[in-house]
């Protein structure tokens, strides 16, 4: 007697139980987090026009590194996007110590990106400079302010590791349309659990 009330109230507990998490809704997981970016690229025109043997700055070459986030539009899906924004800096200075050349502007991209379960992906979207400033403290030569620029980027890659192309141009007044477009290696550390404080 008392076993069959003891197998009774164990299998009505366990009921209770399974229905209590029947009615409890479904923790929602996370679908966005954060990531670092570092990139290093080549390629556009020479700004120096290969004059010079030692001498050379391209207008899409630079090291940038940026921060963003990303939002995946369902945790089934591989499609997600991302924002992501930086700075990206080239320079050239001569091997004796004396003037140097820098090129800098600030980066945003908005991407769409396409990651399935083996971590492979591929991603492309619109691109913008700001601010591209090209200074030049060599002698007989003149500073560049750009004019802010659009562009698109395509990139593929493997985990945290791809390969990137832009397709830019810049402008500037009395310079007219110059190529910026360029390509590199873009080192991509994602942060799935991350989220601001609370």
């Amino acid at each position: 007697m008392i076993r069959r009330f003891a197998a009774t109230m164990l299998l009505a507990a366990f009921a209770v139980s399974a229905m209590a998490q029947d009615a409890a809704p479904a923790k929602e997981m996370r679908r966005w987090g954060g990531l670092v970016q570092v990139e290093a690229s080549q390629g556009g025109r020479d700004l120096y026009d290969g004059e010079q043997i030692f001498t050379h700055m391209q207008l899409g070459e630079g090291v940038a590194l940026s921060v963003g986030g990303f939002y995946r539009l369902r945790e089934d899906s591989p499609l997600e996007l991302q924002f992501i924004a930086g700075y990206k800096a080239a320079w050239f200075a001569p091997v004796t110590v004396g003037p140097q050349s820098t090129l800098g502007r600030w980066q945003f991209q908005f991407l769409a990106n396409y990651r399935n379960n083996s971590k492979w992906y591929v991603s492309g979207g619109l691109i913008a400079h700001t601010s591209i400033d090209y200074l030049d403290d060599l002698e007989d030569a003149a500073d560049i302010h750009f004019d802010d620029a659009l562009g698109a980027t395509i990139e593929g890659g493997w985990n945290w590791v791809g390969l990137q192309c832009t397709y830019m141009e810049y402008h500037a007044s009395g310079y007219g349309s110059e190529d910026a477009n360029n390509c590199g290696i873009r080192f991509t550390f994602r942060f799935r659990k991350w989220h601001p404080p609370r």
